[in-house]
């Protein structure tokens, strides 16, 4: 038994959802989806953690425990598939984005599946690097790769690293969203209507009980937000673009409430941070950040650098009506986790692939954004005219989530119970995020990289290099 009241208690999370059953493929898609043959594997010898989605549209958590025998027969199946070249994991990897749109025609025009190198960009996990070659009417994107595999829950990951490549589909999303001028987010929270009955039950049960009892209401409560729903702009809402956006957002929302145990030395989840008088809702959402860039004289060289991910929080309130409105404010752990989080997301995207692919899509819409901004295309003499092209550059469709049930955690602290609301998403506009960014001069390791891009001696029809 408590001694004093029992306050409103728990973190609730009103967001959560992805997917990662894929649904059938569309005709003509110049980017395939999982199923493009690279073959099963593992990154690491951990668990690997993903979700599944019901025919319904809602999703479950998947924890595939690891299996050290298994993960490396898989490493060793995949080497036989790929080249040792591409397998090999290489400091700074260069993609030709012409050279690849050029390679991808034969199969728009033959309606084939690309092949798995081009799919993941060569393996290709960052961009550190952008290098513009007017002579020769290029642009290099450049960073770390290797070699990749499917992990225990399906994803594709880096072989030794465990991190996701970027995605052939998820560039020519980012590259259309910015040609359009469309800002790109999703949002995941409870309706309205639920949320009006949480706050009349939550009024008519906010007396004194016991711990039995209290924990009854708690899930009562979830019960009544019930199942939550998935909002997307800016981009496909069947892409793969999407799911990676709302799986970052479902992860952190399950992790904050201390749902998902990650091995992250320091990081403390915000129900840990919760205190009284901390009860009211938050709004948590995802935004890039990034360092000032390095840019050569002339602007045909840029040094990218940054965490590439930050967490916004906003305190709210819940009106009788169910509306939220944001009050503008922050209770201390609100900002305090928030601040904690950014902080440690270089080390949860190492652990977290969900947060590793949310720093490709903010690296894709960065650069796109950049590329438009700096007019390189036009620099070069680029029109993108399959990239850009909905009809014969099409996409891997796959199956989105449309609800998400609400998850519920709470703790006891100084004799009470708390409560806690989360919403919130990604929000990316990626013309305001180059904006924010200051552009610096680059040193001289930034010209000796774009010269040794230049210089390199690259085989007739191929589109990377190391």
């Amino acid at each position: 038994m408590f001694r004093g009241p029992v306050r409103r208690a728990v973190c609730l999370a009103l967001s959560c959802a992805l997917l990662f059953a894929m649904a059938g493929p569309a005709a003509a898609q110049i980017s395939g989806g999982d199923g493009t043959g690279t073959g099963t594997g593992t990154a690491t010898d951990g668990a690997a953690a993903g979700v599944t989605v019901d025919a319904d549209g809602l999703v479950k958590t998947i924890i595939v425990p690891g299996n050290k025998r298994l993960n490396k027969q898989r490493r060793a199946a995949i080497r036989k598939e790929l080249t040792e070249d591409l397998t090999t994991f290489s400091p700074l990897r260069k993609v030709s984005l012409v050279r690849l749109e050029q390679a991808c025609t034969e199969f728009a025009e033959t309606q084939k599946h690309v092949t798995p190198d081009m799919q993941y960009l060569a393996g290709l996990q960052r961009i550190d690097y952008v290098f513009v070659f007017p002579e020769s009417h290029d642009i290099v994107i450049a960073g770390p790769a290797e070699g990749f595999a499917k992990d225990g829950a399906g994803r594709t990951v880096g072989l030794t690293t465990g991190r996701p490549p970027l995605r052939l589909d998820d560039l020519m999303v980012a590259l259309r969203a910015v040609n359009r001028g469309e800002d790109v987010g999703c949002s995941i929270d409870a309706r309205p209507e639920n949320l009006a009955k949480f706050k009349q039950y939550q009024a008519a049960h906010s007396g004194a009980a016991s711990a039995a009892v209290g924990k009854k209401r708690f899930a009562q409560m979830a019960r009544i937000l019930g199942n939550q729903k998935v909002t997307i702009w800016g981009v496909p809402p069947d892409s793969h673009f999407a799911r990676t956006m709302v799986e970052a957002d479902y992860f952190m929302k399950k992790i904050s409430i201390g749902q998902l145990n990650l091995r992250v030395r320091g990081f403390k989840t915000h129900l840990s941070m919760v205190g009284p008088g901390d009860d009211m809702a938050n709004r948590w959402w995802f935004a890039p950040l990034y360092e000032p860039f390095q840019a050569s004289d002339d602007g045909n060289a840029y040094k990218i650098s940054g965490p590439r991910a930050q967490l916004f929080a906003e305190n709210e309130i819940v009106t009788t009506d169910g509306k939220r409105i944001g009050v503008g404010s922050k209770a201390a752990s609100t900002d305090r986790y928030a601040n904690h989080f950014t902080e440690k997301f270089p080390e949860l995207a190492d652990a977290v692939p969900a947060f590793a692919e949310l720093q490709t899509l903010f690296d894709l819409l960065t650069v796109a954004a950049l590329v438009e901004k700096q007019g390189l295309a036009e620099r070069i003499g680029w029109s993108m005219s399959l990239f850009l092209d909905d009809e014969r550059g099409t996409v891997a469709k796959w199956n989105v989530p449309r609800d998400v049930p609400t998850s519920v955690a709470y703790k006891r602290t100084r004799g009470r119970m708390l409560i806690g609301m989360v919403g919130g998403g990604v929000m990316i506009d990626p013309r305001r995020t180059l904006g924010a960014v200051a552009i610096e001069a680059g040193d001289e390791s930034l010209i000796e990289k774009q010269t040794a891009a230049e210089e390199a001696e690259i085989p007739a029809g191929r589109w990377w290099w190391d």
